[in-house]
This record gives structure tokens, C-alpha cells and sequence, in this order.
């Protein structure tokens, strides 16, 4: 796993900024708030019970990536890299191209 410019573990309250894998974060910590949002962002709110939420800042909502809360960082951080690598395969123009008719 890549390190994680700007981020620190030790944190644990307030906002918290971050870049991972050229992508800019920001955690807010239970009990926190955002002053300011930006389009597009990705954040990661903290419940009470500890657990991340991560999501996407759009245009009139928070739109959630995931499906349920993550225990870490790091976990949140995972999936989102997952769903970034599968839309970058997405785009690519042969991929997928080849299956032709399903035999049903």
C-alpha cells in the first residue's frame, strides 16, 4: 500500500486533510463539521461508534460510495481505490468488447 501524504493516525477529532494515491480526502471526526465543501470531494465522516463512512461531495447531496460503514481508514481507503481502478477499466475502449451474444 502506497503511503498517505498528510495523514496522521494519531488525530482524532476535527478535519483532517489528506491526499492517497493522487486523490485528496478529508476525514471528519465525530462530534466535527465541515466549514466549507467542495464538489467532487472525497470525504470520510466518523460515526459514534468509531466506524467511517466515505462518500463523494456532488452538486445537492453526499453521495456514499460504499455500501456500509468501514472499521478504518485504511479499509475506506481500499474499496475506494477499488472502485476507482474499476472505473478506469471501464473506460478503456476494448474492455469488454469481445463477449458477443450470451447463449441464452
Amino acid at each position: 500500500m502506497t503511503s498517505k501524504v498528510g495523514f496522521d493516525p494519531s488525530q482524532t477529532c476535527g478535519v483532517q486533510a489528506f491526499q492517497h494515491l493522487d486523490r485528496y480526502y478529508r476525514i471528519c471526526f465525530y462530534g466535527s463539521g465541515l466549514e466549507h465543501v467542495r464538489i467532487g470531494e472525497k470525504v470520510l465522516f466518523q460515526n459514534q461508534a468509531g466506524k467511517y463512512w466515505i462518500g463523494i461531495i456532488e452538486r445537492d447531496c453526499f453521495m456514499f460510495i460504499g455500501e456500509e460503514a468501514f472499521s478504518t481508514v485504511l479499509d475506506a481507503l481500499g474499496y475506494d481505490g477499488q472502485v476507482e481502478r474499476m472505473k478506469e477499466l471501464a473506460e478503456q475502449d476494448d474492455w469488454f468488447c469481445d463477449q458477443g451474444e450470451l447463449p441464452f
